[in-house]
């Protein structure tokens, strides 16, 4: 039945599949976490306007949105730095510079369904309010490789970086208004250049056209020759930043290659922009850079501001071979079903719990062999086996479901052993 499957374009997740996404969520935590960075948590529907304000009428056609029960037009979040942004000069903005914060959670986007594209999806990122420079550049590019790092995909991650700022300047110099400035790089987004250099092309002379032209289709090693043209003198100082920062990130160990052309989707970005590739994975798995405008946008004041979001369903797709439960599982397996063993049962059962020990509780009612059988097969390290005999002597069976060993241990020992293989 069609209203028992989900929604096209989004997806249920069990068993090892949820597990792993739940294990990259939780490292995302850990990593940034430990980088000093503070947790917000924003609402997934948000007002229509906190997004359209920097995206325009276009970014209706990729969005949730719909009217509420008070008549407000709202949308579900497509992305959570304008929330952050919004949370910032709400609640952040006395705090001292710079502010870091980091957030999870699942974003939503009317795209067409593809591998690594879905309609919904969950995304880890950081943003840091009130620091330029290229200190301020470098960490979150370096924090995103540590999370690489953490889940064993790090030497297979390269990232593009680009200035799109070399682009904003060429713009801003030939008079074009902020929309046509905007219309234009989603378009070298979507990569029409030729539709691209049609609408730049009704604001800069011939030779800069064609300068521009060559930037956006050239690679790494012709970049300086096409800049160095004496027409787009001015634009050095954004490409001699472009490349010092790809020095220092190269020297710190990360893969990168330059493009100066590269312009990514979202619209607000400034300065230098990037995006993270991993091997065997078609789409781009993380992406960011600088926004020195949006806060002032929102009605904050002018605020130097840098981060990244991290798809987490795209990062799944290149940790396969990564991702290991290593949970030492054990099942509580009561052979009297009476009030006394029951309760000494399950007071044992909970004291390993908070000993921070996983273990569930047999609600099947088959004989011992097929029980320990069956756990075995379901990944269980161990059984623990409660009768009439082990409460009246304060102790437990441990059953080794792997190597089918077991021993009777004192309640006050079995934490211990546990730990250890018997």
């Amino acid at each position: 039945m069609d209203e028992l499957e989900p929604l096209r374009g989004m997806r249920d997740y069990v068993g090892e599949e949820a597990n792993r996404l739940v294990w990259l969520q939780d490292t995302f935590r850990k990593v940034v976490r430990r980088a000093g960075f503070q947790e917000i948590i924003t609402p997934l529907v948000e007002n229509f306007e906190l997004f359209a304000k920097k995206g325009g009428e276009e970014l209706r056609k990729t969005m949730y949105t719909f009217m509420d029960k008070g008549g407000r037009e709202v949308a579900l979040r497509p992305e959570i730095t304008p929330s952050a942004v919004r949370v910032y000069i709400n609640k952040m903005l006395p705090l001292p510079k710079p502010v870091k914060i980091f957030y999870i959670g699942p974003v939503y986007r009317y795209d067409e369904p593809q591998l690594g594209r879905y309609r919904e999806f969950r995304q880890g990122g950081v943003e840091v309010f009130g620091a330029s420079g290229l200190l301020a550049d470098i960490e979150p590019m370096i924090l995103l490789q540590e999370f690489f790092d953490e889940i064993g995909i790090g030497d297979k991650v390269s990232f593009k970086l680009g200035n799109v700022g070399i682009l904003r300047e060429i713009m801003e110099r030939a008079g074009m208004p902020d929309d046509v400035q905007e219309r234009c790089l989603h378009l070298i987004d979507k990569e029409l250049i030729d539709d691209a250099i049609k609408v730049l092309g009704s604001f800069v002379n011939q030779d800069i056209l064609e300068s521009v032209k060559e930037l956006l289709i050239s690679e790494e090693d012709n970049v300086k020759e096409v800049l160095n043209r004496r027409e787009l003198e001015y634009v050095h100082p954004h490409i001699q930043y472009l490349e010092e920062l790809g020095n220092n990130l190269k020297e710190l160990g990360l893969r990168i290659n330059l493009k100066a052309g590269f312009v990514r989707g979202l619209a607000y970005y400034t300065g230098p922009i990037f995006e993270a590739v991993a091997e065997g994975v078609k789409v781009s798995i993380a992406g960011g850079g600088r926004y020195d405008k949006l806060v002032e946008l929102y009605g904050g004041p002018r605020t130097p501001a840098v981060g990244f979001a991290v798809g987490l369903e795209r990062v799944l797709l290149a940790t396969k071979e990564q991702y290991h439960d290593n949970e030492d599982r054990s099942v509580l397996i009561l052979l009297d079903r009476s009030k006394e063993v029951v309760n000494y049962g399950l007071k044992v059962a909970g004291k390993l719990r908070r000993a921070g020990k996983h273990v569930g509780v047999n609600l099947r009612d088959e004989s011992l062999p097929k029980l320990l059988s069956h756990y075995g097969e379901l990944g269980y390290k161990y059984g623990l086996i409660v009768g009439k005999k082990e409460m009246e002597y304060s102790a437990i069976t441990v059953r080794n479901l792997k190597d089918r060993t077991q021993k009777v241990v004192q309640l006050a020992e079995i934490e211990q052993i546990l730990d250890n293989s018997i």
